[in-house]
């Protein structure tokens, strides 16, 4: 099997997990929001990238001691900005659910994640037929978003609860936007934290785990914003104080939510690295479009889709294949 299949198959089992990641946190119970998204971020942002990389690489320190902080510091900033965005996600998928708010989300995710790597190490870029093709694939991936922004408008509910909905939907829409506009960010930690994967590479870690080191920056800084709201809910709220019979399921939910983003984030690492060149554009799209389709079904064939009409169900898979769409379109300049 040679490199970029691998790298392709990796990809795919990673976007897989990022697709499913929240589904565990559907099944939590008497838990607050804040309380399911923190427990959450603890495992995915803190406890997974810190015992991985301290497994691998023991000297982690010294390491990060040798790089100029100017380097570390680009992608602490850029998780910082990311674990913003990844509170955003936990609220964008509270109002619209798993189905239409992660497909949403990733469509945005998807097209900027791609677009501004390109705009900034290769501008010159977007004089070419490339560029052309990059343009034309963010439109179309607007289309998309569209489409599934109507979906909410066609479900079985009563008129009155109907009205209720739709002031939610425009505010989780408004953050579902934002969101996408920010997600990015865990994908220019990556990009723009060279020098940090380099480093560990001097050190003899495995190429598998080279960006280890990334994430365990990048990560930490993102738990920072995603606790302190979380932390901030749960004052305000009362809610760090639950205790239920379903305390421990819920735990254990949250610690598989955790175990499957993280998983797919160090799956994805390891899948653009074994693609080159391609990685941070083509890998990113087709990532990013696989977590898409199973973010949709998961939330669909867990309830997500049992109030839409038969014209929900048609906006709602127009939506999608629009999407994929947009994401080919993005990818053909570079398809060989």
């Amino acid at each position: 099997m040679n490199h970029e299949i691998l790298g392709f198959t990796i990809l795919f089992i990673g976007s897989i997990m990022s697709g499913v990641f929240a589904l565990p946190m559907k099944f939590q119970r008497k838990w607050a929001w804040e309380k399911s998204w923190f427990v959450y971020s603890f495992w995915s942002t803190i406890f997974f990238p810190v015992v991985l990389t301290l497994f691998v690489n023991r000297n982690i320190f010294s390491i990060l001691a040798e790089i100029p902080l100017k380097d570390i510091l680009v992608v602490a900033l850029f998780g910082f900005i990311w674990g913003i965005g990844s509170v955003l996600f936990g609220l964008g998928l509270k109002k619209l659910g798993l189905s239409i708010g992660y497909a949403i989300m990733m469509g945005l995710i998807n097209a900027f994640g791609t677009l501004i790597p390109i705009a900034i190490n290769q501008p010159d870029t977007f004089k070419t037929i490339s560029g052309l093709f990059v343009i034309i694939g963010l439109l179309v991936i607007i289309v998309g978003i569209i489409f599934l922004s109507r979906v909410h408008a066609h479900t079985k509910a009563k008129q009155e609860n109907i009205q209720i909905s739709k002031r939610n939907f425009i505010s989780g829409l408004i953050i579902c936007i934002i969101t996408g506009i920010i997600g990015p960010f865990i994908n220019f930690a990556f990009v723009f934290g060279s020098a940090l994967k380099s480093a560990a590479l001097a050190h003899e870690t495995l190429p598998f785990f080279s960006a280890n080191i990334i994430w365990f920056v990048a990560l930490i800084t993102g738990f920072i914003p995603n606790a302190a709201y979380c932390l901030y809910l749960m004052k305000k709220n009362k809610t760090y104080k639950e205790s239920n019979n379903f305390v421990l399921k819920n735990h254990i939910f949250g610690f598989l939510s955790g175990l499957f983003w993280f998983a797919s984030v160090w799956l994805y690492g390891v899948g653009v690295d074994l693609l080159g060149t391609l990685g941070v554009t083509i890998g990113w799209a087709f990532f990013q479009s696989f977590a898409i389709i199973a973010g949709n079904f998961a939330g669909g064939i867990t309830g997500d889709w049992k109030n839409l009409t038969k014209r929900g169900y048609f906006y709602n898979f127009l939506g999608i294949a629009i999407l994929i769409l947009g994401v080919f379109v993005l990818m053909l300049p570079n398809i060989k």
